[in-house]
């Protein structure tokens, strides 16, 4: 089973070095790295695939972070809950 997940950014994507995926448990609170996708997409659009394992399950949300060529890292966007 896979959560796909898709954003875009509004504005000026040249600074965005890429960004950062994390899920968390709504329930425990726990939070797992997942990935980073490359911020540089001339489309404006980004799609991340979460490869969901058998011990995962629960109610979770994802967390996107920017991190830009500067080293600093903008603002979480954080998904809408999804059961898995």
């Amino acid at each position: 089973k896979n959560v796909d997940l898709t954003w875009s950014v509004n504005g000026d994507q040249s600074n965005i070095s890429h960004f950062i995926l994390r899920r968390q448990n709504v329930e425990t609170g726990k939070l797992d790295l997942i990935g980073k996708a490359h911020g540089i997409n001339t489309q404006n659009n980004y799609l991340f695939t979460d490869t969901i394992r058998h011990t995962d399950s629960g109610v979770f949300k994802y967390i996107i972070t920017m991190q830009y060529f500067n080293l600093n890292l903008g603002p979480d966007y954080t998904s809408n809950e999804v059961v898995i």
